[in-house]
């Protein structure tokens, strides 16, 4: 006779089967246990002031909907121009709870946050120390979205340390970032004044080389716009961004609004 989890199984018949006397097991086989259901706050469909009103208790809150309460805030048009975002009350409580349970949250959370709060143009010294502590925590499981925001978040803020990790954390998550992450994190760089030659010519031209079908014309014109300020941006791979724009303008040219090919005859 074989026990597993609380269940005795008899080897001559594996038809019959005994549960044994407990609690757990008979509560679960009567259904008597309570059925939880998991929620999640989607503050997409939230006003800024449904969103900071939702703040001022965050810590009823789960880090993740701090994250995307910050981010959908950071998106919110209304307030006043250079609205001062660090006096609010509501940011404060989340800008205290985050100081002492980043500890606690996964890397998604993390880079989430540092990315919401540059957005809100948050100061505060303490807060980006213990961010950037984590960062680094966290660098060998961070999410490649999430390495290629904290290259901007954290320009102006980090330390020379911190970005020489997150460079070094770049060529085995690169494969895996789409077109619109390796913008964003160009531009972090550029804003950060770091050089990274090496990791441009080793492994940012080579991507873009073999992702470029896959973007946008914006993305396109955008890329070649911010890569015009390095010295290292070579023509050959200019005038290809540039042929792969002209191919997907002629491509729109030849379909018409209702996606059948015009005969140009």
């Amino acid at each position: 006779m074989f026990r597993r989890v609380g269940i005795y199984f008899c080897a001559g018949n594996s038809k019959r089967w005994f549960a044994r006397k407990n609690p757990v097991i008979t509560s679960i086989m009567k259904n008597d246990l309570p059925i939880t259901k998991q929620t999640y706050i989607d503050f997409k469909v939230f006003t800024g002031n449904e969103i900071l009103y939702a703040l001022t208790d965050c810590k009823k809150l789960k880090p993740g909907e701090i994250s995307h309460a910050l981010s959908e805030l950071g998106k919110r048009k209304g307030a006043p121009e250079n609205f001062d975002w660090n006096a609010h009350p509501a940011i404060k409580a989340t800008i205290e709870r985050t100081k002492s349970q980043a500890h606690k949250w996964p890397c998604k959370n993390i880079t989430s946050l540092a990315h919401a709060y540059t957005r809100l143009n948050i100061k505060d010294p303490t807060l980006w120390y213990i961010l950037e502590k984590h960062v680094k925590r966290i660098i060998t499981a961070i999410e490649p979205i999430g390495l290629a925001l904290c290259f901007n978040a954290f320009a102006g803020k980090g330390t020379p340390e911190l970005f020489e990790v997150l460079v070094k954390a770049v060529p085995k998550n690169i494969r895996f970032m789409e077109m619109k992450d390796i913008l964003s994190m160009i531009k972090g760089i550029q804003k950060a004044n770091i050089q990274a030659d090496e990791l441009f010519t080793g492994h940012i031209y080579p991507e873009i080389k073999e992702k470029k079908k896959y973007c946008s014309v914006y993305e396109l014109n955008e890329m070649i716009s911010v890569l015009s300020k390095r010295t290292d941006f070579a023509d050959d791979l200019k005038n290809e961004l540039q042929n792969e724009i002209g191919k997907k303008m002629e491509t729109k040219r030849d379909f018409s609004f209702g996606g059948i090919k015009k005969n140009n005859e």
